[in-house]
């Protein structure tokens, strides 16, 4: 009996002892899997909330809550490359931080890590230990479904981006100032005047108007329009004989209004910062609905186009 009683004591000791020398009081989960991704895009669309949803694979519940299976994330800070976030499991809880690592010029690692602390007692310790096994393969699903979801433009950049030959040599175009934003008619004034001036010498406008504003403070606005045409016309002032290099553009294509299309100029501009791209010509929009016919500015259909070398 003694002796029964002596090898459960020894069986149990030695169980205690295996628990807490084999099963660390901290628990880490490090997860790190690769991009086909630029470092600055990915990091940029990581630390700003904003840009969550085009790249999250699951759900989004609120501002700061996405969910992903039986997975809620919270997050918490988002600073340079890194966002820390609150992992929730039915009533448990870790933190964590999903990072973007500059690993060369188009890779970049996605990584996970989380340290969970687990308990004194060697029986806490086994059921924590198991939960957090668990709440690791369900991390690393996400993490993957992420990675999955970086592998677009679209996750990064929220719009399609394709390359391009141009086609359109010759360009008549316009130019004028305004000390405000100018508004449709105004636009549309000067691509009358273009398509007249056109006409007048025999010419034919073979696709849709092109139009380039700028501004450097939001009170001056240079404003150029120009018009493809099937064979070079003779310049007389104001009007301007461009012609274009058929080389490469990036070219994305917009539904919806000018906000939608500044939103959509932004992440192209992004793209191309990214891709450390250098362009021969300036950026322009090609407004393929012709907006004075079609008032509702939500069908407005506009394409967007950035010469680079490749």
């Amino acid at each position: 009996m003694k002796r029964w009683l002596i090898g459960i004591f020894i069986f149990v000791f030695l169980s205690l002892s295996v628990i807490y020398f084999v099963i660390p009081s901290t628990y880490s989960i490090s997860i790190s899997l690769p991009l086909k991704s630029r470092y600055d895009g990915v990091a940029r669309v990581l630390t700003n909330i904003k840009y969550w949803n085009q790249w999250w694979p699951g759900s989004q519940k609120d501002d700061t809550t996405f969910e992903y299976n039986s997975l809620r994330f919270t997050t918490k800070k988002l600073i340079v490359n890194t966002a820390t976030v609150f992992v929730s499991k039915n009533e448990d809880t870790i933190s964590g931080h999903i990072s973007a690592v500059f690993q060369d010029q188009d890779s970049t690692a996605l990584q996970f890590h989380s340290d969970i602390a687990l308990s004194a007692n060697p029986f806490t310790r086994l059921y924590l230990y198991f939960k957090a096994l668990s709440i690791k393969s369900e991390i690393t699903d996400c993490i993957l479904a992420i990675q999955q979801q970086f592998e677009s433009t679209t996750a990064i950049y929220g719009i399609e981006i394709e390359k391009k030959i141009l086609t359109d040599s010759s360009l008549i175009a316009l130019k004028k100032s305004f000390a405000y934003l100018p508004n449709t008619a105004e636009i549309y004034q000067m691509i009358e005047s273009l398509t007249s001036y056109v006409s007048a010498y025999g010419g034919i406008v073979v696709n849709p108007p092109m139009m380039n504003c700028y501004t450097d403070d939001s009170l001056h606005y240079e404003v150029m329009i120009a018009v493809p045409v099937n064979k070079d016309i003779p310049a007389k002032a104001p009007f301007l004989l461009k012609k274009m290099v058929l080389g490469n553009a990036l070219i994305t294509e917009v539904t919806g209004d000018a906000h939608r299309v500044n939103n959509a100029q932004t992440e192209l501009n992004h793209y191309v910062q990214d891709m450390q791209k250098v362009a021969p010509a300036i950026p322009y929009q090609s407004l393929v609905t012709n907006r004075m016919l079609e008032k509702d500015s939500t069908k407005w259909i506009t394409k967007l186009y950035y010469p680079v070398f490749y």
